[in-house]
């Protein structure tokens, strides 16, 4: 478990702080590692919590020796940091006895942990996100999302409203979302060490945290056309993994690796036909959502999502660095700034139309449901991409009888009681349609012979 500690959580210099029962922080230490961290306090039995910083330091404080606990009651203050490395979403149970500072029932935690499934699977399912780190804090549950954002107010701010959405969409009588962990300095459990927030009880008793589950790498990229998954592979041979004599392994080659991605998720993800360039209006673009094609999303976000869950599987295809790599060089595929770099090259590689494609066919009208009407067939059926059609009523359209229109173009159509001309009857549908549409495909000359009309100018 330690070994999965450090390369889970540690990315560079960590604050340690150890709190001492029933008082505040007595003991401060900054940490590159999880194991001489633990190994300092494995035989301590009278702290109640060990936490770790969220985030890396540029470097320890005068006065520190790294990798040491020393006794001191200040710790780091958020201006300290420059990089926000993780997004905790830590979710706490509530105390049925009403005492919230004690140690929670199988119960109670059983309620963080549903709490928490619930979160990650609607960011993974709905969102896109990759798969978190779950971690048992002892007497609830966390998500350790990696991140890599600037440590200022921006990102404080961001962090704020997403953890008080969370908490809005998911927070029940039995567990709540801690809203309170935005900022860049806040602590979290350090997996292994103990949760001994009160004296234990019948039913409340310490426990040790631990990491419950972290990304797996066995995830396999569907085969392309029953071929093998050359693409995957160009990518892995970037890194060579028979050299492990080097002291480190190399970083992906920056624009070989998106061009390769990009080009594999054109070639192998039908989502991208969802995306299109509309080349004679700039850099304008437009995406298929299944009721329409969509015009808003100039900022990529939607085409964004669907890149998103190749990148997370690539980040678990790949070989695993050296066991003498100083980093784990396929952590770049989890940065915003590297599939930003990837979608780049995305865009110019989707479907080019031109914008008097759009909405150009007059006899097809978008329908609410996902649906198209054909006015050539009078029927309806399921929208396709190559309809393009950005519009769509807000009406649906129905076969049912219509005693009220029928009855109005027979009385129209005849006279003196006499029968109802059917051939005018269509023709004058087929002028009603058209006078709709604001197009017909024939002369105007036509018309009148057809509906017997005098000449007028």
């Amino acid at each position: 478990m330690t070994p999965n500690v450090t390369k889970l959580l540690f990315r560079g210099i960590h604050e340690v702080c150890r709190k001492r029962i029933g008082g505040g922080v007595s003991h401060v230490g900054y940490f590159d590692n999880a194991e001489d961290a633990l190994k300092v306090v494995e035989r301590d039995t009278r702290y109640e919590a060990v936490w770790l910083s969220l985030n890396p330091l540029p470097g320890s404080p005068d006065g520190f020796t790294i990798n040491v606990l020393q006794t001191s009651p200040n710790r780091s203050t958020k201006e300290w940091y420059t990089r926000r490395t993780s997004l905790l979403i830590d979710c706490d149970s509530v105390r049925t006895n009403g005492q919230k500072k004690s140690n929670s029932t199988e119960t109670e935690k059983k309620a963080s942990l549903d709490q928490a499934e619930a979160i990650r699977n609607f960011l993974s399912e709905q969102l896109q996100w990759p798969k978190p780190v779950l971690v048992d804090s002892g007497n609830g549950t966390q998500l350790r999302y990696e991140i890599d954002l600037p440590a200022d107010q921006t990102t404080e701010d961001l962090m704020r409203n997403l953890l008080s959405g969370l908490a809005a969409k998911f927070d029940n009588e039995h567990s709540h979302v801690d809203v309170g962990t935005f900022e860049a300095n806040r602590l979290a459990k350090l997996p292994g060490t103990w949760a001994r927030k009160a004296p234990e009880s019948d039913g409340r008793p310490w426990r040790q945290s631990s990491i419950l589950e972290a990304p797996e790498r066995e995830v396999e990229l569907p085969a392309h056309a029953g071929q093998a998954r050359e693409v995957i592979r160009e990518v892995a041979l970037e890194v060579d993994p028979d050299d492990s004599a080097k002291p480190d392994l190399p970083g992906l080659p920056a624009d070989a690796t998106h061009s390769l991605i990009a080009s594999h998720f054109r070639d192998a993800c039908p989502e991208v036909h969802n995306h299109a360039r509309i080349y004679d209006l700039g850099r304008m673009r437009a995406t298929f959502v299944g009721s329409r094609w969509d015009l808003a999303d100039q900022s990529n976000v939607l085409l964004m999502a669907a890149l998103q869950p190749l990148c997370d599987r690539l980040r678990w295809e790949l070989p695993e660095p050296s066991p003498l790599a100083k980093r784990d060089y396929r952590r770049v595929l989890d940065s915003h700034q590297f599939r930003f770099a990837t979608l780049q090259q995305v865009v110019p590689m989707l479907d080019k139309v031109r914008f008097d494609m759009l909405d150009s066919d007059p006899y097809l009208i978008g329908l609410p449901g996902g649906l198209v009407g054909d006015l050539r067939t009078g029927k309806t059926r399921q929208m396709e991409r190559k309809d393009y059609l950005t519009r769509r009523l807000r009406i649906s359209a129905k076969e049912q009888p219509t005693p009220i229109y029928d009855y109005f173009m027979r009385s129209i159509s005849s006279a003196n009681d006499q029968i109802a001309d059917e051939d005018w009857m269509h023709w004058m549908e087929r002028l009603l349609g058209y006078c709709l549409l604001g197009y017909t495909p024939r002369p105007r000359s036509e018309w009148r012979a057809a509906g017997k009309f005098p000449r007028t100018e």
